[in-house]
């Protein structure tokens, strides 16, 4: 049997503080030194209710052997394991499962030390080695060990964290029955949090709610256990089950649905005087059970479930087969689409998923036929493998892509579901030279997707460091460029590292939004850089004395101000209302207020804690708003707490004391469903030098001739700026030495685009006729559609997959259920012109 070696009482302590040892009352009496014997049991079936009795089983058995080691540190050893499957058709008729040895193996490997608060499992700590999958099925049965009941005389409803995640849990006391003390425990699973995981092209945050459907409703499901203790204060068993019913085509309790059961059952108790010869007489214990050990920790952690990165769905298939079935696809679309075509060209996808890099190339050397060639560029931009990306990159360089295509390739990236470091190594040829605007975008977007959920990522991730090193190479040592082409390349940088959300040099940054000689389009960029930066990463100091500087520029204050108040704290917004109060820039301070005064009343889910931080705080309105005049934040809101669901729109349009035209504006829209935060998209530009233009709207010949209009547009730009306050000496004096604005302009800016977070499209312009590409770009499938419909023969086809998903939450006994859904079309077109006859 097991029992705990004497080595270790020395060992590492889990816990990290004792509650045991201060509290004068327990529930729970273990005794350290004592080993307490359990047999665990686990069965997972899924089903299609209705149909049949047949059924997928899967059974896991051991022996699962606790020792104290003090009143607040124990080990878990696992032993005796054993992975079943049963027959579809007979329960009883069981057989070792594919993995059976590797999965024994790896539970008995090593034990697990952990925290135990008087019934709570408060924290894990597992030995260096340890994979995520063995540590989540000891998740699952310390989960069923595991009684956070305060008292057991008395029903009660508490927040539990477990494998399940952390839910609302009822407990009862269920009576006494054989010197045992019975409880039952019940939990909605719909309302847990940090529970589910996906991967999906959409990119979202969390949001905490006090909603009952937290997560995505797909699967009704439920969770109860029943609990025996002994009055001496131990588990003497534990049972558990568990529901999961796909909501979707289920009536009641019919439909497809997975069922888990649990139990842990205490078999003996063995002190450290027992010998191995006296335990061996009892013939309910096996006595070639190990010494349990508690060995050095790697880390420490929780038992909430640990989510893994899934594999991407590869076929098996190898080169002849892929091209057959691509043969056979354009062969099915020869006259026409149907369904299956649509089915076949996601099989496709996943086959090719399979091939390796020669593989791939080989397949678009031999493949010849126009229509197959069409249905592979389709695909190979879905297959989201490093390979895949390579033999991209290799058809962009043998100018067998076009430019065109080229950027709708790039711009697919951004939303690989299941981002790999080994997908930016792939992609690094094209930050050679002077990269592509939309290559710098689409791989600094990869980046931030692959460093989601990483603490610090460029230590973690040496191509993530490889990226970053070379975005800020870029920009030099304080982002200063000579002429046109280098000012662009330096703003697409800045632009780039916002996507990334990393930064490795923040004092280059600095000197970059801090150097009064950098054009203001600069100092603004360096600033946005900070967009996606974790917060302990953000020098809000730095932020702060920038809004704080009332000689700056206006655009360049209120960049600040929101770059400070990403990451809010009650002594950042103590410095934002004290400097509000003595603000004698009416710009500022009516963009600041209006900001502080609609967060007091968002219903935006995630501004919640920033509500909380303004919403005490009266703030009076001595400023100027006129929303014709002064620069403003305009926010409009819906949170539906049944539901768990609302959207939120935002947009900021920024004066300058220069103009009597905004200088910029942006508009952001944001869908919070079920505990998710997804930016849609946001767009926005900046604009100078437009005066002229709508000036030129009301002169002679204009689209809106009127000549007093014009007089008083053309008065407004030569007089001291409207926007300026009359108390403002500063902005007076500053109207009065700059002369810059009143001398005419070519019209120039910027605009961007993204989506999810992702910065997609980001173009500047200098002049009208820039400005006309810029936006013709918007007309152009108009055009390509005009063309095609004048010509007499047109045969077309284009293939998407537009569902990939898999959502995958934690079952009680620490295995994972998934669901995916996959949705793949393929379009055609096709006409023909017959000219008639003579």
């Amino acid at each position: 049997p097991a029992a705990l070696s004497s080595s270790d009482k020395g060992a590492p302590r889990c816990a990290a503080y004792c509650k045991q040892e201060t509290d004068k009352i327990s529930n729970f009496k273990y005794s350290p030194g004592t080993t307490y014997q359990y047999r665990y049991e686990s069965l997972t079936q899924t089903l299609v209710a209705g149909t049949g009795p047949q059924a997928s089983r899967l059974h896991v058995t051991a022996w699962a052997d606790i020792t104290p080691i003090t009143l607040c540190d124990y080990v878990l050893q696992l032993r005796d394991v054993e992975l079943l499957e049963s027959s579809p058709d007979d329960a009883d008729a069981r057989e070792a499962a594919a993995g059976a040895a590797e999965f024994k193996e790896q539970l008995e490997a090593r034990p697990l030390q952990f925290a135990f608060q008087d019934g709570v499992v408060d924290e894990l700590c597992p030995a260096a080695g340890d994979t995520v999958w063995a540590l989540n099925i000891k998740r699952g049965v310390l989960s069923a060990f595991q009684n956070s009941m305060p008292d057991f005389r008395i029903d009660s409803t508490v927040y539990e964290t477990d494998v399940t995640g952390t839910c609302e849990t009822h407990y009862a006391h269920a009576g006494v029955r054989d010197d045992n003390l019975l409880m039952t425990k019940t939990k909605n699973l719909a309302a847990c949090s940090h529970r589910m995981d996906h991967y999906l092209s959409v990119q979202s945050t969390h949001y905490a709610s006090a909603a009952t459907a937290s997560a995505l409703p797909l699967l009704r499901s439920n969770h109860t256990c029943s609990y025996a203790l002994s009055y001496g204060g131990h588990l003497r068993e534990a049972r558990c089950t568990e529901s999961h019913v796909f909501r979707p085509f289920s009536a009641g309790e019919s439909g497809a649905r997975t069922d888990v059961t649990q139990s842990l059952t205490l078999v003996e108790t063995v002190t450290p005087d027992d010998t191995p010869d006296e335990v061996a007489a009892d013939e309910d214990t096996t006595a070639a059970a190990p010494r349990t050990k508690a060995a050095e920790f790697a880390r420490r952690t929780t038992l909430l479930f640990e989510h893994e990165a899934g594999a991407v769905p590869a076929g098996t298939a190898n080169l002849e087969t892929v091209a057959a079935s691509l043969a056979s696809l354009a062969a099915r679309t020869q006259d026409g689409v149907d369904k299956e075509s649509a089915v076949m060209f996601a099989r496709l996808v996943a086959d090719l998923r399979g091939l390796q890099l020669a593989s791939l190339s080989k397949l678009f050397d031999q493949t010849e036929d126009p229509r197959q060639r069409r249905f592979l560029l389709d695909a190979l931009p879905l297959v989201a493998t490093a390979e895949s990306l390579e033999a991209m990159l290799a058809l962009w360089r043998s100018e067998q892509l076009s430019g065109a295509e080229m950027d709708s390739w790039l711009a697919s990236i951004p939303f690989q579901a299941r981002a790999k470091p080994e997908m930016i190594t792939a992609l690094l040829p094209l930050l050679d030279g002077l990269p592509r605007p939309k290559a710098l975008l689409a791989v600094s977007a990869l980046v931030h997707r692959v460093c989601e959920g990483r603490a610090d990522c460029p230590a973690e991730v040496a191509e993530v460091a490889v990226v970053v090193s070379r975005l800020e190479r870029l920009l030099g040592a304080d982002c200063r460029a000579l002429g046109r082409g280098e000012t662009d390349m330096v703003l697409l940088a800045l632009r780039a590292l916002g996507n990334a959300g990393v930064v490795s040099s923040p004092a280059v940054l600095a000197r970059c939004y801090e150097s009064t000689s950098n054009p203001l389009e600069v100092r603004l960029a360096a600033l946005q850089a900070w967009r996606r930066a974790p917060c302990e990463a953000q020098p809000s100091g730095a932020f702060l004395k920038l809004y704080m500087e009332q000689r700056l520029d206006v655009e360049l204050r209120i960049a600040a101000y929101l770059a400070a108040m990403r990451c809010p704290s009650p002594f950042i917004l103590r410095i934002v209302k004290d400097v509000l109060y003595a603000e004698e820039v009416n710009q500022v301070a009516s963009f600041v207020w209006t900001h502080l005064t609609n967060l007091q009343e968002t219903a935006s889910p995630w501004k919640q804690t920033l509500r909380e931080l303004v919403e005490s705080d009266f703030l009076k309105n001595k400023f100027k708003t006129d929303v014709r005049k002064f620069s403003r934040n305009y926010e409009g809101s819906q949170f539906f707490d049944k539901l768990n669901a609302g959207v939120t729109a935002e947009s900021n349009v920024i004066f300058s004391p220069q103009s009597y035209l905004p200088r910029s504006a942006n508009l952001n829209l944001t869908v919070d469903v079920f505990g998710e935060s997804v930016n849609l998209f946001e767009v926005g530009a900046r604009l100078e030098g437009f005066e002229s233009v709508v000036e030129g709207l009301f002169a002679k010949g204009g689209a809106f001739p009127d000549e007093g209009v014009q007089a008083m547009l053309q008065n407004l730009r030569s007089a001291p700026s409207p926007t300026a306050d009359a108390e403002n000496s500063i902005a007076k004096l500053s109207s009065a030495f700059d002369v810059r604005h009143r001398l005419p302009q070519e019209p120039h800016g910027e605009m961007y685009a993204r989506v999810f977070g992702n910065e997609l499209h980001y173009s500047r312009f200098h002049g009208l006729q820039e400005l006309a590409e810029n936006t013709d770009s918007f007309a152009h499938p108009m055009r390509t559609l005009m063309g095609l419909l004048r010509r007499s023969d047109v045969d077309i086809t284009k293939s998407f997959v537009f569902l990939d998903a898999a959502y995958t939450l934690p079952t009680a006994s620490g295995m994972p259920l998934e669901l995916t859904a996959n949705g793949s079309a393929t379009l055609g077109l096709q006409s023909r012109v017959q000219k008639p006859g003579p």
